[in-house]
Parts: C-alpha cells; sequence; structure tokens
C-alpha cells in the first residue's frame, strides 16, 4: 500500500504529467507535486525534456526546489543551473 506521499511512478503518470506541462496547467502541476517527496519530483524529471524540466522546476518553492536540485543527476543539475542568473543560483544554494 503507498502512504499519502508515495506516488506510483509509470508511464501513465509520466505521459499525464507531460499532458498537464504541455497545457501549462500550474495549478494541476503543483497540486501533484504538494505531497510529493523532493527526491521523487527529482526522479520523475528525469524522464522529461529539458525544457519540460525547466517548466516544472520553476514551479516549486525555493526551499523545495533546493532539495530537489540536490537529488538531480548531475549533468540535469548542471544543464539547469546553467540557465540561471547567477543571484539565482546563489539563492538556491543558499536554500540548500
Amino acid at each position: 500500500m503507498l502512504s499519502e506521499r508515495e506516488i506510483y511512478i509509470d508511464k501513465e503518470f509520466i505521459d499525464d504529467l507531460e499532458s498537464l506541462i504541455y497545457v501549462k496547467d500550474e495549478g494541476s502541476l503543483r497540486l501533484l507535486m504538494f505531497d510529493m517527496r523532493e527526491p521523487d519530483i527529482a526522479q520523475i524529471t528525469t524522464s522529461l525534456t529539458d525544457e519540460e524540466r525547466h517548466y516544472i522546476l520553476s514551479l516549486l518553492e525555493d526551499d523545495i526546489l533546493g532539495e530537489v536540485v540536490l537529488h538531480l543527476p548531475d549533468e540535469q543539475r548542471e544543464d539547469y543551473f546553467s540557465i540561471l542568473a547567477p543571484q539565482r543560483i546563489s539563492d538556491l544554494v543558499e536554500e540548500m
């Protein structure tokens, strides 16, 4: 049995997530991620394109975003940091 914080991540889940991203349904995406643990959010973003991942990460509050970024694979973390302004990176590092 899954706890309220555990989400079963399968192809259908990723397809649904990509559909919400495509239509830019911020409310549904935020609600979907509300009860997810930071490592789980990082895990689902590894299945997305860079653009989709950046969009998902842009929806997160800084304290959660900092933790999610820590759980990303090195290559994806570096990619995300490469699109941010230096001050934004500094703010996130403070949250980590």
